[in-house]
């Protein structure tokens, strides 16, 4: 049995009316779901900088064919957006997403 020990919430871009009679773009909650975080450090980190990818975390969950990378993750007080999700193994079972660190 695979552990997923993290929430993470995915988020979209979404037009929200401003009071005033216009939209402004925000960001809104898609969807919240357990996961498993992983910082990549060390050694992986200094590696995947050389080879100019800015990738800082690995996320696994289970597979959701909805999540695209025009998402992006909110955990805790990061936001991670991420490349097209990958299917590990082909078994449309865990999803694994890169991620890089933005605000």
């Amino acid at each position: 049995m695979i552990e997923f020990p993290h929430t993470i919430t995915f988020e979209k871009q979404s037009k929200v009316p401003d009071g005033a009679g216009g939209n402004v773009l925000n960001w809104v909650t898609v969807k919240t779901v357990d996961a498993f975080v992983q910082p990549i450090s060390g050694n992986t980190l200094y590696f995947a900088q050389q080879n100019q990818s800015k990738i800082t975390h690995k996320v696994f969950m289970e597979y959701d064919e909805t999540i695209n990378s025009n998402l992006r993750i909110k955990y805790g007080r990061k936001v991670l957006t991420f490349h097209p999700p990958i299917d590990q193994g082909g078994l449309n079972e865990i999803l694994v997403l890169m991620c890089e660190s933005g605000e």
